[in-house]
């Protein structure tokens, strides 16, 4: 969870964490997870997965191991990947052309959904604080830029509300934790 008014207005500057230190590719992330979609039960720092856009679908696996997830997508311009608390899977894709889509286990349904975000012009979801000891607090935060200012959104508001972190006429490259254990947001 992000706290209220903790955004310094001075960025200190730190190196992500790994895997999110390795350089930005727009069709594809490596992120920290668990052993398996759905399985919690040895955290979410276990292995390293991959999220690729290949052309025609949306792909989520384990570095060590085969697809275990795909979701049929076109237009896809970028692609970010995190797990919740449940190890449940969270997508953000930036369309083509403007706007972007977010997958994720909404509540309410009980089941997946896609929320499309009109106008956006780019995003990206991660979790702000993966360890154990946190998992009560953490959040999966969408990350986004809209009308020239960046904004984010966290599940446990089932991503219904905006928060300001303030404008810009760059785009969103990176967001994950970096090595102080903060989330940072890279914009080039």
């Amino acid at each position: 969870m992000i706290p209220a008014n903790t955004f310094t207005p001075t960025p200190v500057i730190s190196n992500f964490q790994p895997p999110y230190d390795q350089p930005y590719q727009a069709l594809s992330q490596n992120v920290l997870g668990g052993i398996a979609i759905g399985n919690p039960s040895a955290g979410r720092q276990v292995k390293i997965w991959n999220v690729m856009y290949n052309g025609v679908s949306i792909n989520v696996k384990p570095e060590d191991g085969p697809t275990a997830f795909t979701l049929l997508a076109a237009d896809v311009q970028t692609v970010s990947l995190a797990f919740d608390n449940n190890m449940g899977l969270v997508i953000a894709w930036q369309v083509i052309g403007g706007g972007s889509n977010l997958y994720y286990f909404d509540t309410l349904t009980s089941q997946y959904i896609i929320r499309p975000f009109a106008g956006t012009t780019s995003c990206r979801v991660c979790v702000d604080d993966a360890r154990d000891f946190y998992t009560s607090q953490s959040d999966v935060i969408f990350g986004y830029t809209l009308g020239n200012n960046l904004y984010w959104r966290q599940q446990r508001d089932r991503y219904d509300n905006q928060y300001l972190i303030g404008p810009t006429t760059n785009l969103l490259r990176k967001m994950a934790p970096n090595v102080g254990n903060r989330l940072q947001f890279q914009l080039i």
